[in-house]
């Protein structure tokens, strides 16, 4: 089909009766055909046919010499043998075209009310309505007439305040009334009381921005190196100054002063001192200096005595303000670093980079406090809370993250972008948080009144990751399963990766709760043996006739529960599920392994549950047999829990064996005295059934295994 433009063909839908389709392209175009019915094919084929015999008749008729005579009974045989044939310019003839301001996003068939002539059929609307959604944030409906070579019309559209591309940056005033954002083509000032729009600036391709001269200007940094001073009474370009040869990346405004400190992809830094006269204003070069890559942020410190800057080259360079000598270098990430914030008390400041980190530098030495693997993808924007040392991170992976820099923990995940974090702009206390992403969206968060609790924060967060994880590896593991039982290799190696890999949620958590009950158990030890040395020496003194002091007491445990050291550790043992349990203690370390084996060897010789301890105590020694054996330390417990435990084992068996005679005793005796049988049917039937089911298992498991060995080609040789 013959199109109204070059461009690939995006989306394609029909209309609600099937009667049009409309084809979206890849530009600003959109095109509408009408689908030919059934009926009206066949009569534009029928009349095709009879207009090309009539034709062949008088062209016949003119008196043609024999050999054309004989040209044209092919050529009405070959038409004849083609009059089935249906092409896709029969079926679908172009209608009108819909030529938006801005590429198209989207669109969808507006529902229209059917109907119907007087005999019944359906009567062909005379144009229909389309919702049409384009690049620039807005939302149209349009007229398209059912008619060959006609153009849609829009009949009313909804646009957005937002910006129509991506914002790049985003700073309060301030007074924190207004909010000031940039993109391509436009900045705009918000209210942040009502979130309206206040006024558009049309400006160049805007990367940076900021408030001056008391928030009365606006001064943008442009990707073409230039610096537009706007009036914010008028929203006209007061001024524009050819300010860098590179990308303008960063302009920060001087603390208590009116300096204002742009960073550019030429390698220089420059301060800019601005002049107000009247309504008017200018701009001017205070002093530049040169720099050995190109500079991705700058910031003052809080007293405007130093002066920060990111380079391309993963480098961090810290200079005097009113010299631009340097006073320390900073070097640790491997990826450029694209933003720094500096504390409030001058004492901390911190680095976003490309290489996923975040960095928590000392301002007075120079020195690391702590590098934090902060996103899964590059860090573009953080910022200290004013008089505070928490901190906010904003990256490529859509997460805003909230940290404290004394403790090195974050404390809360902000999810709500759908696309890269730009920019981040937070008030004075830190209240009220601003944020700009690749989505074209403004969001305003506000700090509530609810706590936030770290720990709930990071069991969430790592509940999150391990069903990510589970998600991937069920299907492995069900095949594992399945193959592991149908070859019987229940409890042996195959079994063992199983339980390995099938790490859960309550896997995780039963472990937890074994660490929990043994650090619980070592701190009641060490609890009761200062009772014991305290009861020693008062002894010791009352023998000598000192009975001043009180006798020390043993304060219960409330953590016990009121349980021994035994029974609170059978307790947190059986508190995990048993299909949760050789996972559970896969995940235990080998020095807690070697403790809970030491507690559980008193416990093999009268402990009631011998199950659970038999089953803990072998899988431990299975999982780490080579560890245990290498360990010298350890052969004294392992002889202890062979003696102990084959002992205890072997009463259970003869205890087992004692009752499967006394029931097969109680079983001849009844079947004696009656006729009916001791369950044998059933324990058969259940026998059977089993036996069928494991059949079907190992027919299953060779079917698959077949099926995924290549097919072998075999010659024979002549």
């Amino acid at each position: 089909l013959a199109s109204v433009s070059n461009a690939h063909v995006v989306r394609v839908r029909f209309g609600a009766s099937n009667t049009c389709v409309a084809v979206q392209f890849a530009d600003r175009k959109m095109q509408v055909f009408s689908v030919q019915a059934a009926v009206q094919l066949k009569r534009q084929l029928k009349r095709r046919v009879e207009k090309k015999k009539k034709k062949q008749r008088q062209s016949a008729a003119a008196g043609n010499e024999e050999g054309d005579e004989e040209e044209v009974v092919l050529a009405s045989s070959a038409e004849a043998g083609d009059e089935g044939m249906i092409s896709a310019t029969d079926m679908f003839q172009p209608l009108s075209q819909l030529r938006g301001t801005h590429k198209l996003h989207s669109f969808c068939f507006m529902p229209a009310a059917e109907r119907h002539s007087a005999k019944g059929e359906l009567v062909r609307p005379s144009a229909v309505s389309l919702i049409v959604a384009q690049r620039n944030n807005c939302v149209g409906v349009w007229e398209c007439p059912l008619k060959p070579h006609s153009a849609a019309v829009q009949l009313s559209s909804v646009s957005s305040g937002g910006h129509r591309q991506e914002p790049r940056c985003a700073v309060l005033s301030s007074d924190e009334r207004q909010l000031l954002t940039v993109a391509d083509g436009e900045a705009k000032v918000w209210s942040v009381s009502s979130q309206q729009c206040m006024r558009t600036i049309a400006c160049g391709y805007g990367l940076c921005v900021t408030f001056v001269l008391g928030g009365r200007f606006v001064l943008v940094g442009t990707k073409a190196g230039t610096l537009q001073l706007f009036s914010m009474a008028s929203g006209e370009l007061v001024e524009e100054v050819a300010a860098h040869g590179g990308a303008v990346w960063s302009l920060a405004l001087e603390p208590g002063g009116r300096a204002i400190l742009s960073a550019s992809a030429d390698k220089t830094i420059a301060t800019w001192m601005p002049h107000e006269r009247g309504s008017s204003a200018s701009l001017k070069q205070d002093r530049s200096h040169q720099l050995d890559d190109d500079v991705m942020c700058a910031r003052y410190s809080s007293d405007a005595k130093f002066v920060a800057v990111a380079l391309l080259d993963a480098a961090i360079k810290i200079f005097f303000h009113d010299t631009f000598k340097l006073f320390l270098s900073l070097y640790g990430h491997k990826l450029p670093v694209l933003s720094l914030s500096l504390s409030s008390d001058g004492n901390l400041i911190i680095s976003g980079s490309a290489d996923k980190s975040v960095k928590i530098w000392g301002l007075d030495f120079g020195d690391c406090h702590r590098s934090l693997l902060a996103h899964t993808d590059s860090v573009m924007c953080v910022q200290f809370v004013r008089n505070t040392h928490y901190f906010f991170s904003a990256g490529k992976d859509k997460l805003i993250k909230y940290w404290d820099a004394d403790t090195f923990e974050p404390i809360m995940t902000l999810r709500a972008h759908h696309a890269e974090v730009w920019s981040l702009a937070i008030s004075r206390n830190g209240e009220l948080l601003a944020s700009v992403s690749r989505d074209r969206s403004l969001r305003l968060w506000r700090r509530s009144e609810e706590q936030v609790f770290v720990n709930e924060e990071k069991e969430a967060e790592m509940e999150a990751l391990f069903e990510e994880g589970v998600e991937k590896q069920q299907q492995t593991e069900e095949a594992a399963e399945e193959e592991a039982t149908a070859l019987g290799l229940e409890g042996g190696a195959a079994s063992a990766s199983a339980m390995a890999g099938r790490r859960t949620i309550e896997s995780v958590k039963g472990a937890e709760r074994v660490l929990e009950a043994l650090k619980v158990l070592d701190e009641e030890e060490e609890r009761r043996a200062e009772h014991a040395l305290a009861l020693t020496r008062w002894q010791a003194s009352s023998s000598k006739g000192d009975r001043a002091s009180k006798q020390p007491v043993l304060v219960p445990n409330m953590l016990l529960l009121g349980l021994d050291p035994a029974a609170y550790l059978l307790k947190a043992l059986s508190s995990v599920r048993a299909a949760e349990l050789d996972q559970a203690l896969m995940l235990l370390p080998f020095d807690t392994v070697r403790r809970l084996l030491s507690r559980l060897l008193p416990l093999l010789d009268t402990a009631p549950p011998i199950e659970l301890i038999a089953r803990t105590a072998l899988f431990l020694l299975r999982v780490h047999h080579k560890q245990i054996v290498a360990n010298q330390a350890l052969l004294q417990l392992l002889h202890g829990l062979d003696h102990k435990l084959r002992a205890r084992l072997t009463r259970e068996r003869d205890v087992l064996g004692f009752n499967m005679a006394a029931l097969s005793f109680a079983k001849q005796f009844i079947e004696a005295k009656s006729d009916r049988s001791f369950f044998e049917a059933h324990v058969s039937e259940r026998s059977s059934h089993e036996r069928s089911s494991v059949t079907e298992l190992r027919r299953r498991t060779a079917a698959r295994e077949s099926s995924r060995k290549p097919k072998k080609h075999t010659k024979k040789l002549q």
